[in-house]
């Protein structure tokens, strides 16, 4: 079987005109700013709520994922804005090292260039630069926070790994690598191994091997890991389970990667296993969900119902989960 590259993939018009401006100043390497803010223990701050429902992950989002980086290769095959994973490198000694990943913990290590072995995993990455290479010159992406034990939104999910990424913009000033979404922690994202999913279309790409992607706190395939979703939860959700989580999880209705919502946008999910359960009230029924979309729609959580460009029968308040139905929104 041919597996799709994501190079190959469309590069949307915002990602183009960004390019230039995430260059940095090669006369202002990292390594060189204050470093006040990048202790090597730093933790982020873990969002409210787990398995037992969640407020904080009651909140929709019309992007799977918009992070100014989305994807990256790990044997330095360019991706679709033309940007190389080049290496992993350390501005306190001034060493250079081979990007790897923890397949199981979706986690970066670094590897001797030489040897192989693993020199630095986990919280040592922490003050390491991500070396890429653009169009228009390199760019160092530091890891300034990580926390291997965020609690999952899914009763019984797998602990959820996030790390700090920020940049310099080409006026040296600091950057998170999230700027588009509307949470306070900007710079917080979480990998996704061997899976990329398309800005435009919302499509997943599955068996994707060396390649990972960069999700965006609060974005759809953020929050799809945070359900346990992913490829590497304990779930093992297969790939219809997380096309219908990204759906729902947008307001993709109509299953073409069209949202219907704005971000920040409340709703109350829960899931046919019932191991993610809303933490607001369930009022009103909106929609159940599949692999395509929506199967029935009643109240949409944010858009005039005429606008939708697409037919979905009603649910006619029949709240009940059946065969093919992954998901079940009401609006609090």
């Amino acid at each position: 079987m041919t597996v799709e590259n994501p190079s190959m993939h469309p590069v949307s018009s915002r990602l183009r005109s960004w390019l230039p401006v995430f260059a940095l100043a090669l006369a202002a390497p990292a390594g060189c700013d204050d470093p006040a803010d990048f202790t090597d223990d730093e933790t982020v701050a873990l969002r409210p709520g787990g398995g037992g429902g969640c407020i904080g992950c009651s909140l929709n989002s019309p992007t799977v994922n918009d992070a100014l980086i989305t994807e990256l290769n790990l044997d330095g095959v360019a991706n679709a804005g033309g940007v190389t994973f080049v290496d992993i490198f350390n501005p306190q000694n001034g060493n250079h090292y081979k990007p790897d990943m923890n397949l199981g913990r979706d986690e970066l290590v670094a590897r001797n260039m030489n040897t192989g072995q693993i020199t630095y995993t986990g919280p040592q990455l922490v003050g390491k630069v991500l070396g890429l290479m653009t169009p228009t010159g390199p760019v160092q992406l530091r890891i300034v926070g990580f926390d291997s034990a965020m609690p999952s939104w899914s009763q019984g999910g797998a602990m959820v790994s996030v790390y700090r990424m920020q940049y310099n913009d080409q006026d040296n000033v600091t950057q998170p690598v999230c700027p588009n979404t509307s949470d306070d922690n900007k710079d917080m994202v979480t990998l996704i191994y061997g899976e990329t999913y398309d800005r435009e279309t919302n499509a997943i790409s599955p068996g994707q091997g060396r390649w990972f992607t960069i999700a965006c706190v609060a974005e759809g395939a953020f929050k799809m890991k945070m359900m346990d979703y992913a490829p590497s939860g304990a779930r093992h959700a297969d790939l219809e389970q997380r096309k219908a989580t990204l759906r729902m999880v947008t307001a993709d209705y109509c299953g073409d990667g069209t949202p219907y919502t704005v971000d920040g946008t409340p709703v109350a999910w829960r899931n046919a296993s019932g191991s993610v359960v809303p933490g607001v009230a369930e009022n009103s029924l909106e929609a159940k969900w599949g692999p395509d979309g929506a199967l029935c729609l009643d109240d949409p959580r944010y858009a005039d119902p005429a606008s939708i460009h697409c037919a979905v029968p009603a649910c006619s308040g029949n709240g009940s989960f059946g065969p093919g139905i992954e998901w079940r929104t009401m609006l609090p």
